[in-house]
């Protein structure tokens, strides 16, 4: 295991009490890797403290995922006669985040967690939100909390690069 990896989802877990779809590489008792994806619990049994997870093996998604990378790197290779726009696509595509969360749009937001997107990318502090929207502090700090962890992001400057991705500014109307 990856020792960012175990921390990030130590630290998370220890944080928020549970962690979802987090995405690792594990090792069998043979030595060999296994793509996985994670989700854990904080619990208590019998009044003491346990963490209750979940595994899902990826490997073969994952294998399917490179392999399809290392065809259109071939395809890639020569494409003279593509688009620019299919070009674009492309090589988005070669290029999975790290986290390979899959792509997240607008769309996918409650509308809540569009009001937090559209004041943090117009620069709006947390205090500034609560007191726009009528909202506690702790009531903004957790739609923000939760927003980050949708995104899968930890700071606000990339709330807001997640946005201009996206073509989503300050005065970007969303669906309501």
């Amino acid at each position: 295991v990856d020792r960012v990896e175990q921390r990030k989802f130590s630290r998370d877990l220890r944080r928020l009490g549970s962690v979802r779809g987090f995405e690792a590489t594990l090792q069998d008792a043979a030595g060999a890797e296994i793509d996985c994806l994670v989700s854990a619990e904080r619990v208590s049994i019998n009044d003491e403290a346990c963490v209750l997870c979940v595994l899902q093996d990826i490997t073969a998604r994952k294998r399917s995922e490179r392999e399809l990378i290392t065809a259109i790197e071939a395809v890639m290779a020569d494409a003279s006669w593509f688009s620019h726009g299919v070009i674009d696509k492309l090589a988005t595509l070669r290029q999975p985040s790290r986290s390979a969360r899959p792509s997240l749009g607008v769309e996918n937001l409650t509308i809540r967690e569009q009001d937090m997107l559209t004041r943090i990318c117009q620069g709006a502090t947390d205090r500034e939100i609560g007191a726009e929207l009528k909202l506690s502090p702790n009531t903004v700090r957790n739609h923000v909390s939760g927003l980050y962890r949708k995104l899968g992001v930890n700071r606000r400057s990339a709330v807001v690069v997640w946005a201009q991705e996206r073509g989503i500014g300050p005065n970007t109307r969303h669906r309501r």
